[in-house]
């Protein structure tokens, strides 16, 4: 009934390295910080800052100056770089890029606020000053809930991929307008109240934690959903390629690409052809 179009699909393990390069920096901070005998009997445990070092690490991030120097770690050094290392805000990321970029954010219509360090792990409220916002990317943070967009009237694009989102919730005020959602690497298991996303065109969930065809099937209650990008989802791990996509475009016919390779319909390419 389909035929199919090859096209490349991105690197999915480059992604991966990224988070774990990631974790692994803080898992090595926090391994130093333990051993050390200034951390005293209880640990002294830094919560994950990138730039402790010591004279025996040869793997320990450099200064921020670029300069592997010796530290000597205190107590008093160790808290004090554990309040640096607290999760950047959504305010922080925006005056960092304001000053990186030499403008006002509230007058751009492309923000990328993507891994961040330490990450992001909230949206709030801060975000509402991007009031001119199209393409807002917050990807590669570890943020859990999706929140503090509800003002942000001209918002097409959201990125989220590389997060710890469990849910789609807080998208109801952005769902008449948002065109693209990308998605990927989170945690998403139930797929509830996308019916809201009424403007959505393209999704990009792949690598999420979806097993049901029942939660797969409620992808239909988005009614110009053009473009599905779902590979790597448990639903989908244990089917062959061919059965993979006769059964999702059979639950969602108006598909024009799935998994990033166009569909071509029998019908479809007769009329070329003619």
């Amino acid at each position: 009934m389909y035929a199919t179009i090859s096209s490349g699909i991105f690197d999915r393990q480059k992604e991966r390295k990224m988070l774990k390069d990631r974790d692994e920096a803080w898992t090595r901070v926090e391994a130093l910080a333990m051993r050390h005998p200034s951390c005293g009997s209880k640990g002294g445990v830094p919560n994950n800052n990138p730039f402790i070092t010591s004279q025996n690490d040869n793997n320990s991030p450099p200064e921020e100056d670029g300069e592997n120097e010796q530290i000597t770690l205190t107590a008093e050094k160790i808290e004090a770089r554990a309040n640096e290392a607290k999760p950047t805000t959504c305010k922080e990321a925006i005056q960092r890029w304001e000053e990186k970029n030499e403008k006002s954010a509230a007058e751009e219509k492309q923000i990328i606020l993507s891994f961040q360090w330490p990450p992001i792990e909230k949206m709030d409220n801060s975000l509402s000053v991007l009031t001119r916002v199209e393409k807002l990317s917050l990807s590669t943070n570890m943020i859990e809930k999706i929140s503090g967009i509800n003002s942000l009237k001209n918002l097409k694009i959201l990125s989220l991929g590389r997060n710890y989102i469990k849910t789609f919730s807080g998208l109801e005020a952005v769902g008449d307008h948002l065109e693209e959602l990308w998605i990927s690497y989170n945690m998403i298991e139930k797929i509830k109240g996308v019916n809201a996303l009424k403007a959505l065109k393209v999704l990009y969930m792949s690598n999420n934690l979806v097993k049901d065809w029942a939660e797969f099937n409620r992808l239909h209650e988005i009614p110009n959903l053009q473009d599905l990008l779902f590979v790597n989802n448990p639903l989908c791990e244990n089917m062959d390629t061919e059965s993979w996509r006769a059964q999702a475009l059979k639950r969602l016919p108006n598909l024009k690409t799935l998994d990033s390779i166009p569909i071509v319909r029998i019908g479809e390419e007769d009329e070329e052809e003619g």
